[in-house]
């Protein structure tokens, strides 16, 4: 189980640069709330 969700932490790092990539001309107070919220949403999917 802990290799599981080692593995999903890094994906969900990787999502989060990937948007940040994404969304670099966006203000960084936006781009870092949106990353905010982004990782949570994942954090609920790996939950369920």
């Amino acid at each position: 189980p802990s290799r599981m969700s080692k593995y999903k932490n890094s994906f969900g790092i990787m999502i989060n640069i990937i948007m940040l990539a994404h969304f670099m001309p966006v203000i960084k107070k936006q781009q870092i709330l949106f990353c905010y919220f982004l990782n949570e949403d994942i954090m609920l999917i790996v939950k369920i």
